[in-house]
């Protein structure tokens, strides 16, 4: 701990330059001097060894700060600790009054200035600066395949001091050329462009970079019209990998490694290219420093009893490492079919696997293993997905892969809130309800969670059990609670197949008519892990985009408004239940054939909230959930290999989200 100094005698002149009657544990190096001030009194100078910068790791991408930090010249009568506001965290504050000011490369916590991608690779939510991605298993069946299509990540650099972000990609500990596989992109839908990334400069903020990771060359369309058709990167840019990335079925595959020298957010999407790519699937990233060592297991869905063979529709679950000699025991609920290197093990018997940095264990299956325990000793992630889902599974019309990188237990929540997307029978021929029943999936953690619905809905379950896993179909919108904070459950929500959805341009059942969206799977965000911004990217090459973006009130002011940077503060908010505690809206960025919506359209946005602008206020909470689908009004032909054609495809994902702890659960599965 260190006094800061009261005054200064510079030059034979009285100078205040910082007063803090209170101490700070070190923001900066260098040494305390005793004065005498002219009124006899004594006080601390303190003389900084070098101007303030905090080291970034030698194997961090980075060039300094955009500015660096430092002592305020202010005066503070008082004899209080340091603090930090959350809504001014670039300073250092005390009674009230800035008196230190961070680097671009920091943030203000627990009243001193930190290096969050240095002493936390994050800030506790899905902004983070070091991430793994791995290409999800996706279907091999002849007429279906997206194997060696092209595999993105998604990087938004909303970091709020303006500093650029600096990227770093590794695979296998091989530092890959970022120059060659980086792109900004610019416009929408089939105008898009793509501008190189100039590691130099790095990445502005609020700008995103896509990194194109792999593809396989020798993967080609296999020349049928049917859904099935590959979509390669973009022309001019040669991905990371030349080679299909990802392994098939159950064995260790290699992930790639992440690294930036400020907080991004992260989203990966396979196969990249909307509505052409087919089979198409995304997931929020979550950083390394909100890992945890305990999960329950969600496959994306159960296998499609409508496609004919084992290759066409199987479960999949990938556990990533981020330290060597990670050591990962499965308790599973079903038995585990062993294959590549890996052995089996029959339900309810416990089984180690050993894997180390940027590995990751993949269980690709026709039975799932949602409900089973996950245990390691150092911190991994886990993505659930399918590698073909059909939902409902009888419905064979068309099918999507999924994948959603997994919350670890002790951040998941006991209260969730089911909002829908916009209903896609709007304006489209469809003779069923007016609003769509969707699946929504309960996954148990803890033995007698009981579950309360408000509104009450038909169906759904009372209780859930640990390791239970309970399916219900509602429209929504609708609150799901359990008794207390200790009793956490998984909720996941999805989206149904594209038949019966579109307009008609033959006679239904056949594979001209429909093709509204299809298949996804995506994690439910709970409430307590809600922000109060997000910068997130919505695919260009989709040409519907839907955000569903649900607020909470606050005891004393009531709701938030909540403002988009494309169409300022969003209106039309519904009440959800009776408790009076959430409100929902939606809101389009763009429809039919890629026509954007009211001055919005797909690419980077900003979505803030606030109470009226009062600096005084608490922090204001809400959730954003972006949906993409494909359309039949891209295309009026029948060739759906014509890159035109968007539809029988969909992605969605949570916008982001505060990955903090929530209970002291544990899931054992030993």
């Amino acid at each position: 701990m260190r006094s800061l100094p009261r005054a200064a005698i510079l030059g034979g002149a009285f100078a205040f330059v910082l007063v803090a009657c209170g101490s700070r544990s070190a923001l900066v190096d260098g040494e305390v001097d005793v004065v005498v001030n002219p009124d006899g009194q004594t006080s601390d100078v303190f003389h900084p060894d070098a101007p303030f910068q905090s080291d970034a790791p030698k194997d961090a991408p980075h060039d300094g700060p955009l500015f660096e930090g430092g002592p305020l010249d202010v005066q503070v009568d008082c004899n209080e600790p340091t603090y930090c506001d959350p809504r001014d965290p670039g300073y250092v504050y005390e009674c009230g009054v800035r008196v230190f000011q961070c680097s671009s490369l920091e943030e203000c916590k627990e009243g001193k200035c930190v290096n969050p991608c240095v002493d936390t690779l994050g800030e506790d939510t899905s902004n983070g600066c070091e991430f793994y991605a791995n290409e999800v298993d996706v279907t091999n069946a002849t007429d279906q395949s997206a194997k060696g299509a092209c595999f993105a990540v998604f990087i938004v650099n909303q970091w709020k001091t303006g500093e650029p972000a600096k990227i770093q990609v590794d695979r296998g500990g091989t530092i890959l050329p970022i120059a060659q596989f980086a792109r900004i992109p610019a416009g929408t839908g089939t105008s898009i462009t793509y501008t190189p990334y100039d590691d130099s400069t790095g990445l502005a903020k609020d700008q995103i970079a896509i990194l194109f990771l792999s593809r396989d060359p020798n993967a080609v369309n296999n020349g049928s019209t049917s859904p099935g058709a590959l979509a390669g990167c973009p022309a001019g840019v040669t991905p990371a990998i030349l080679a299909d990335s990802g392994i098939t079925g159950t064995g260790v595959g290699s992930a790639f490694h992440i690294k930036t020298n400020v907080p991004v957010v992260g989203y990966q999407i396979y196969p990249y290219g909307g509505g052409r790519a087919r089979v198409t699937s995304a997931t929020l990233l979550l950083p390394t420093n909100v890992w945890g060592t305990n999960y329950v297991a969600a496959n994306a869905y159960a296998r499609s009893t409508a496609l004919g063979t084992d290759s066409d529709s199987a479960g999949t679950l990938a556990i990533i490492a981020q330290a060597d000699n990670t050591h990962v025991t499965i308790n599973p609920v079903a038995d585990i079919v062993p294959g590549g290197s890996l052995a089996g093990t029959t339900a309810g018997t416990p089984v180690t696997y050993t894997i180390d940095k940027g590995e990751y264990l993949q269980f690709t299956q026709n039975v799932e293993l949602t409900g089973s325990a996950v245990q390691s000793d150092n911190p991994v992630a886990i993505v659930g997905g399918n590698t073909l889902m059909d939902v409902p599974v009888t419905q064979g019309m068309r099918a999507d892969a999924a994948q959603q990188m997994l919350p670890p237990v002790e951040a998941l929540g006991n209260e969730y809130v089911g909002v829908r997307y916009r209903s896609r029978v709007t304006n489209y021929h469809y003779s069923g309800p007016s609003e769509e029943s969707v699946p929504w999936r309960i996954v148990g953690v803890v033995d007698g969670t009981t579950l309360t619905f408000d509104p009450p809905v038909a169906g759904a379950p009372s209780s859930v059990n640990a390791r239970q896993l309970i399916e219900f179909n509602a429209p929504g919108p609708f609150v799901v609670t359990s008794q207390d904070s200790n009793h956490p459950f998984y909720f996941a929500q999805y989206m149904t197949g594209g038949f019966p959805f579109g307009p008609v341009e033959g006679t239904p059942p056949d594979d001209i008519g429909g093709g509204e969206g299809d298949p996804e799977f995506v994690n439910v965000i709970t409430p307590s892990q809600y922000l109060s911004r997000y910068t997130f990217f919505t695919d260009p090459t989709y040409p519907e985009t839907n955000l569903v973006v649900t607020r909470v009130k606050d005891a004393s002011l009531g709701f938030p408004n909540v403002s988009l940077d494309c169409a300022g503060t969003l209106s039309g908010w519904t009440n959800i239940g009776s408790s009076g505690k959430y409100q929902f809206t939606r809101v389009d960025l763009s429809r039919d054939n890629f026509v954007g919506v009211g001055g919005c359209n797909n690419g980077v946005h900003t979505i803030v909230a606030n109470f009226d602008g009062n600096p005084a206020s608490p922090t204001p909470f809400f959730g954003v959930t972006v949906w993409g689908w494909g359309s039949g009004r891209t295309y009026s032909g029948t060739d759906e290999a014509n890159p035109a054609s968007t539809r029988w495809v969909s992605y969605g994902y949570p916008a982001g989200a505060n990955i903090t702890t929530l209970n002291n659960v544990v899931l054992n599965a030993h």
